[in-house]
Order: C-alpha cells, then sequence, then structure tokens
C-alpha cells in the first residue's frame, strides 16, 4: 500500500489542527464540527489545502467525533454516513494526487466497562459503522488517535483490522508525567497495540513536543516500530477566558530533528497547530530519513498500566498459578458459589510474594466458565497491576477473558493437538496476546526429547502461518 511504501523510505508529514482552523473559520462553541461536512465543504476543503499547500504528505479527514454516539449529542446520528461521505469527498477533492486520506477516528465519551456502562461489543460495532464508511468512501488509511482507554482503541483496531484491508496509525494521549487519563504509559500502550496489529503507534494530543520526548526517550530501548507524533502547540493555558498554545511555528518546528534522532518516523501537529506550524515542521526534516531499528526478541505482556518483560537481557518471569480450582475444595466451591474473595487475595498475596504475572484459571464442571473467567478478569484487573496469564483449553473460556482483558495477556496454553490448535492461535492473533505452547499432541506427551521438538516446531510453524 502506498502509505507503507512511503514509511520505509520517508519522514511521513501528518496534518495539523482540524479544530484550531475551524475556530479562526467561526465556528461555535455548541456546533457540530462533523456537520460542516456538509453544511460548509468549502471551509473543510479550503483547510485541507492549507496544509497540504504547508507540506503534509497525510490529511485527516474531519471526522475525529463521528461516530454514532457523538453525533447523537447534536441529533445527528442519522446523518452519520452523509457526514462521513462528504468527510472524505472533501479531503479528496483537497488532495487529488498530492497526499493520502486519512479517516480520523476519536473516542466516543463514554467510559467502557468495568469502570462506565459502554461494553467493549458496543464500543466495537460503533467503531466498525464509522470505519466501515469510512473505507467504502475510499481513504487510504485509518488514524484512530486521542484516546486514554486502552479498551476502547482495542475495540477501535480491531473494528478496522477485521472489517478493513487499509493500514492503522494508533494514538493515544498522555498527560506530562507519561501516561493516559486511565494509568496506561506509553511502552504498554505501543506492546499491545503493535500486538494488536497496529501499522504505526505513537501519542498526540495535551502536552507539546517537549514533554512529548521526554516520554520517549525513557523507553527509546524497547522501541522497534515505526512511532508517530502530534503533539499539541505547547501544554495550552488559559487567558483571559482563552485556550493558549505558546508555541511558535518555528520552536515547534525546533523538535522535529530531535525526534527523528529518537527514531519517530511521523510527525505532525495537534491543538494549536495551524498550516504555518506544519510548514516550519516539515522544512526541518526534509532532508532526514528514517531510523528503523532491528527487532528485539522481546517477549512483552502488559496489564493496563505494567509491562512485563522476558528475554535474555531481562530477569526471569515469574508466575503465581494459585488461582486454579483444580484439588482446591474451598477455592472451587467459593467459585461454584459466585464469590471471589479468595480468589482476590491470592492474587495480592503471590504479587506481594514477588510473582510478576498471575494465572487465571476457572476450569470447573457444571458452572458456566464463560460468565466467571469474564467476571474474575475484570475483578482482578481492579486489584492488582501485574499482567494476568489466561488459562483454560475451552477457546470460548478463553476469549471470554481475552476480551474484557485490557492489555497483553499471556494466554495458557496451547499443545499440538488439532482439534484446538487453529483455534487458539487465531484467539491469540486477534487479542494480540502471548502464549506458551506445551510439547504435547494428541497422543499425549513423547517420551524422546526428539519427538517433543518436532511439536515445537509444529506450532511455532503455525504460528508464524497467523503471522505470530
Amino acid at each position: 500500500m502506498e502509505f507503507l511504501r512511503r514509511l520505509q523510505n520517508r519522514i511521513i508529514i501528518f496534518d495539523g489542527a482540524m479544530g484550531t482552523m475551524l475556530q479562526k473559520s467561526g465556528i461555535k462553541p455548541n456546533e457540530c464540527p462533523e456537520y460542516w461536512n456538509l453544511l460548509y465543504p468549502e471551509v473543510i476543503i479550503a483547510i485541507h489545502k492549507a496544509y497540504l499547500n504547508a507540506g503534509a504528505d497525510v490529511v485527516q479527514t474531519n471526522t475525529f467525533g463521528a461516530n454514532r454516539i457523538k453525533l447523537k449529542e447534536y441529533n445527528l446520528e442519522h446523518k452519520l454516513e452523509d457526514i462521513v461521505g462528504a468527510a472524505v469527498s472533501n479531503a479528496r477533492k483537497a488532495t487529488y494526487d498530492r497526499g493520502l486520506v486519512a479517516l480520523s477516528v476519536g473516542p466516543t465519551g463514554k467510559l467502557m466497562k468495568p469502570y462506565g456502562e459502554l461494553s467493549f461489543d458496543e464500543a466495537y460495532e460503533v467503531f466498525k459503522e464509522l470505519i466501515v464508511c469510512g473505507a467504502k468512501n475510499g481513504v487510504d488509511l485509518i488514524s484512530i488517535e486521542t484516546m486514554i482507554d486502552l479498551q476502547e482503541i482495542k475495540a477501535a483496531l480491531l473494528a478496522a483490522k477485521e472489517n478493513t484491508n487499509l493500514p492503522v496509525v494508533c494514538q493515544m494521549t498522555f498527560n506530562a508525567n507519561g501516561r493516559t487519563e486511565t494509568g496506561t504509559d506509553f511502552i504498554t500502550a505501543a506492546t499491545v497495540l503493535q500486538a494488536l496489529g497496529a501499522d504505526v503507534v505513537g501519542a498526540n494530543c495535551a502536552i507539546g513536543p517537549s514533554e512529548l520526548i521526554k516520554m520517549i526517550e525513557q523507553v527509546n530501548e524497547l522501541i522497534d516500530f515505526p512511532i508517530i507524533v502530534q503533539p499539541n502547540a505547547g501544554i495550552p493555558q488559559y487567558i483571559s477566558g482563552e485556550t493558549v498554545y505558546s508555541l511558535t511555528p518555528e520552536e515547534f518546528a525546533n523538535y522535529g530533528k530531535i525526534f527523528v534522532e529518537l527514531g519517530v518516523n511521523l510527525l505532525g501537529g495537534c491543538c494549536g497547530t495551524t498550516p504555518e506550524h506544519i510548514e516550519k515542521l516539515a522544512n526541518a526534516v526534509q532532508n532526514l530519513s528514517p531510523k528503523y531499528k532491528e527487532k528485539k526478541l522481546i517477549t512483552k505482556v502488559s496489564s493496563r498500566i505494567q509491562t512485563v518483560a522476558a528475554g535474555k537481557d531481562f530477569p526471569t518471569v515469574i508466575i503465581g498459578e494459585r488461582i486454579n480450582p483444580t484439588a482446591r475444595k474451598v477455592l472451587a466451591e467459593e467459585i461454584k458459589g459466585g464469590k471471589f474473595h479468595l480468589i482476590e487475595q491470592e492474587a495480592q498475596q503471590q504479587v506481594e510474594a514477588g510473582a510478576n504475572i498471575i494465572d487465571v484459571n476457572v476450569g470447573i464442571p457444571l458452572i458456566n466458565q464463560i460468565n466467571t473467567m469474564y467476571n474474575v478478569v475484570n475483578l482482578l484487573q481492579r486489584s492488582i497491576n501485574n499482567p494476568l496469564s489466561i488459562d483454560s483449553n475451552d477457546p470460548k473460556v478463553l476469549e471470554a477473558g481475552l476480551k474484557a482483558y485490557i492489555g497483553k495477556p499471556l494466554v495458557n496454553s496451547v499443545t499440538g493437538e488439532e482439534k484446538n490448535l487453529d483455534i487458539i492461535l487465531s484467539l491469540v492473533k486477534k487479542y494480540g496476546a502471548a502464549v506458551i505452547a506445551l510439547t504435547l499432541d494428541d497422543k499425549g506427551i513423547p517420551e524422546k526429547a526428539r519427538d517433543r521438538i518436532k511439536i515445537a516446531e509444529k506450532i511455532i510453524k503455525k504460528a508464524q502461518e497467523f503471522k505470530i
């Protein structure tokens, strides 16, 4: 695809703020920005042209809030397809053959379960509707941006990957302390999103370039994938009732070379940036080449707020496996009764004892293991910060845990048994998990090492077919 081809050879420049330019064009606080695609297409086209003339390679459609939940606030949810169609058309009229068009996908504005009422499946469908509409109208790529909830961006990314063949750029929004409002740090976000299939991962909005540089410097050694940054023109300040961004175009552009030196491959702007900011930025990096690092053999798993790395350069990872009702009568009876106090206690005690990852197994006959796994995973995500290992040989139970999980989990486990090998690896791929492989097959555990190696090779080959 053209976007991915360009990404290999040069620094790609994204556009700057749409909202800032709409404010300059006279939009009122109570107006729907996306509705301007239909009401004032000439304004939107002019904004896109201004960014293209400034040196942008990619313009993002005026669809940041064009999902049915946000549009409903303006009683415009029935206009979704018209709005998205007009937005893509406006961008295309501006670009001709000069640039690429990215579908901008912003958050729903609703909190996801377990902290809010929006379920994963509901969020997925909301994003799917917008993304499919954008793809049908001919965008070149999907730009999921300004997300603060790892579970919400996971739903959006899966909706994009499962319903289009387009490249996907994912950006979360971080505070000056290097975390999102829901506690996710950059390396955790990148670990999860890359595993889920994002082509580019990065950060936009909320803070300025100096704060983003500090954040990327802290995790630079773990980064081996394309990165995008679209900072604000400085941290916003409220002066005389107005939001003011302090960085001039020249000051903003001065950070471009620093970002490229750190391995950032795509640059643009967010709130407070204008075509002038993008022009100075494009000029500052026009003679620079992208810096790609060699892929590192590191296995990473993550909770919402914490990443655990395993490999030859890292300490041994300890997995606590006491949440397993096998031969534990008291724990089994509590789970049967729908009570999880002992599970929560076991998890906390294992963390205190030094476990890095907590394994979760609810394998009891004659209970609804699917609901139980879902509820236990949600409970433990509120109780501990450590990553979880989802432990079941039932694919439906595994998927319930994977869907509920916020982060990159470990799956325990896959074997060489034909009946579940493809099914479990497909779930591992879909939800971006890591997986433990056991060297046994339909005949059991082979006595000879060479036969166990053959099973290992079979599992690895199959995993590679799934691009795991």
